[in-house]
């Protein structure tokens, strides 16, 4: 038997972008991608656009972050996207 779990899925905000820099960090200590990745968060929070933005996911009462997806689509390119991170 499956328990449920309530979350909520809302784009990245000003509430939740330190959060999310914890979790990416704390995920990728220690890997070459994580410069890559806080590139692409910083731009996700700070101008959001086609080629990054993130969605976090939250407990139902919004204590808990429980992942970060930042994802856009390739730059020159028609109809191609890429996730550059997801935790």
């Amino acid at each position: 038997m499956h328990e449920s779990f309530l979350l909520s899925i809302r784009a990245l905000d000003a509430d939740t972008v330190s959060s999310a820099r914890e979790l990416a960090r704390l995920s990728l200590d220690g890997t070459p991608y994580a410069e890559h990745f806080l590139v692409s968060l910083h731009g996700a929070a700070t101008a959001p656009g086609r080629e990054s933005r993130a969605l976090v996911a939250h407990s139902r009462d919004r204590e808990d972050l429980l992942g970060v997806v930042v994802f856009g689509e390739v730059a020159g390119t028609v109809g191609t996207g890429k996730l550059h991170f997801v935790s």
